[in-house]
């Protein structure tokens, strides 16, 4: 039997996160409540099969769940925060986090509207065009969020050694052997090429 995209990306990532958990775990550090937990990229339904393998690529994503709750999960049944991550894409839940499409989500929104042919991309908003919304991936340039990104309750000095280890997640690499798009639309504006891009060709035009 051919395994499925989904069961391939949970196989690529499954021993890095064990290996990411493992380090964390070593720096004996006290999570405070609010420090969020790594993202990973995450697709619809109807993207495997998809004319168009798109991935839409952000930053990070501020306040990403629970770094404890994730260990905790992960350690007792691999695979099962990431199956909650994919459940609330899958749910469309984002369809009402972009307000105006100078939002992340308004414009990446209005980008899959214009792609399919729909001018009307606040319908979506709404739960129109379910299919367009299942046929794409999500995904971000760091896994760990940017301390300046991430609420203010943390000590930088800890939440930079959780930075470092989940630095293990970053770049196109992991993209592209777990998810295998076709098209990148990169929505994050500090992106360095060299960083996130390593190992691939590459051109930079200035205009």
């Amino acid at each position: 039997m051919n395994s499925t995209l989904k069961q391939r990306y949970l196989a690529y990532y499954s021993p890095l996160i064990t290996d990411f958990i493992r380090e964390v775990e070593t720096l004996q550090i006290n999570f405070e409540s609010q420090t969020p937990q790594p993202f990973f990229p995450v697709f619809g339904e109807d993207y495997e099969n998809s004319p168009l393998r798109l991935a839409i690529v952000g930053q990070d994503t501020r306040g990403w769940g629970c770094l404890s709750n994730f260990i905790s999960q992960e350690k007792t049944h691999p695979g099962s925060a990431l199956e909650a991550d994919f459940q609330e894409f899958r749910g469309h839940d984002f369809k009402g986090w972009g307000t105006t499409r100078y939002t992340f989500w308004g414009f990446a929104m209005m980008f899959l509207a214009a792609l399919h042919g729909k001018s009307d991309w606040g319908v979506m908003k709404k739960g129109g065009y379910p299919e367009i919304l299942s046929s794409f991936a999500w995904a971000n340039g760091n896994a760990i969020e940017y301390f300046g990104s991430s609420p203010k309750q943390k000590k930088k000095k800890k939440w930079e050694l959780i930075r470092r280890a989940g630095e293990r997640f970053n770049g196109v690499r992991h993209l592209v052997e777990a998810l295998r798009p076709q098209v990148l639309v990169v929505l994050w504006k500090e992106m360095k090429p060299e960083s996130f891009l390593a190992g691939y060709k590459y051109i930079v035009s200035i205009r």
